[in-house]
């Protein structure tokens, strides 16, 4: 039998900002879930699959390990 695909991955994202006015960032960082897909199934940019995990790579912190193994 298949291993079913977990739901999300969970994901560490730098949502720092520039208050109106400020000059230094204010530091925000969010625990995000991101919905995994199949290769099939998935729309890149509001879900993830094998094939457009590097993009959310350069941009989330993972902190779990993603079911598709570290060569992706």
């Amino acid at each position: 039998m298949a291993k079913r695909l977990p739901k999300t991955g969970h994901a560490l994202a730098d949502c720092s900002y520039l208050p109106p006015g400020a000059k230094t960032f204010e530091p925000c960082i969010d625990e995000v879930a991101i919905p995994l897909a199949t290769v099939e199934h998935c729309t890149h940019d509001a879900t993830m699959c094998p094939d457009c995990v590097w993009q959310w790579q350069l941009d989330h912190l993972f902190c779990e390990p993603l079911p598709w193994g570290r060569d992706q």
